[in-house]
């Protein structure tokens, strides 16, 4: 049995179109919409001074060219990075969104939303998910069809699902789920389970499936990987190319 299923296509651009423009930036976004997605998915961690922030990785190295971690350092120091010249000189200047910013610009250009929040601590997950939801109740746009949200992390996944408004839950997992696991996680209302696409195969998939889950796969950037997918029967897959 699959719990009721909600529109969601089988491509959904992951940190938006990060294959043309730099990941979890609104330029990647836009660069998204432009190439014909109907879903993003993104990244939110909060700030030292635990403002919501779009990014991904726990050290700013990578594409903020700047040592040290992200949930150490204060949003007015964040707004000063540079996360675009990294990918490219052409978007040298891009900034770090705040989860407000990245929630305008979805509903401006009409797209759908699976927000991953990513917390290391029990107490860290918590203020997060509390923060995610007092910033998702000022916009009307994302009703129970357009929104996905999803977590590695249970504590997560638990405050949000305590909300009176039951919005939609993911589980982030590299780990294969044995029959008990996937039973507590359909008990506690996950509705997808988000899982590299290296462990799907069609029989794991079906038994996902016959626990009630939709099955997406990350991160699939090959067409010869797509086809695996499809003959697998995933439902969707996380994608920085947007075939």
């Amino acid at each position: 049995m699959i719990k009721k299923k909600w529109p969601l296509p089988f491509f959904i651009a992951h940190r938006g179109a990060s294959r043309w423009a730099p990941e979890n930036t609104l330029a990647a976004l836009t660069e998204a919409k432009k190439r014909g997605a109907k879903w993003v998915e993104c990244d939110v961690q909060l700030s030292k001074d635990h403002v919501p922030v779009i990014f991904h990785d726990a050290i700013l190295s990578r594409t903020a060219q700047h040592p040290g971690f992200l949930s150490r350092m204060r949003f007015q120091k964040i707004q000063t990075l540079d996360v675009g010249s990294w990918f490219s000189k052409k978007f040298t200047g891009e900034r770090v969104p705040t989860l407000h910013e990245w929630l305008q610009c979805c509903v401006r250009l009409k797209l759908c939303l699976n927000l991953e929040m990513k917390a290391r601590t029990k107490k860290q997950a918590g203020l997060l998910a509390k923060i995610v939801l007092a910033e998702l109740e000022k916009f009307t746009y994302f009703n129970e069809k357009k929104l996905l949200l999803s977590s590695s992390n249970l504590v997560c996944l638990t405050e949000v699902m305590q909300d009176e408004k039951k919005r939609r839950c993911g589980f982030i997992t590299d780990k294969k789920l044995s029959e008990k696991k996937c039973t507590a996680l359909f008990k506690k209302n996950i509705v997808s389970l988000h899982q590299p696409y290296q462990l799907l195969n069609q029989r794991y998939v079906a038994q996902l499936h016959q626990h009630g889950f939709r099955v997406l796969a990350y991160t699939v950037n090959t067409m010869a990987t797509v086809r695996k997918m499809k003959a697998a029967c995933v439902d969707g897959v996380f994608t920085d190319a947007l075939f």
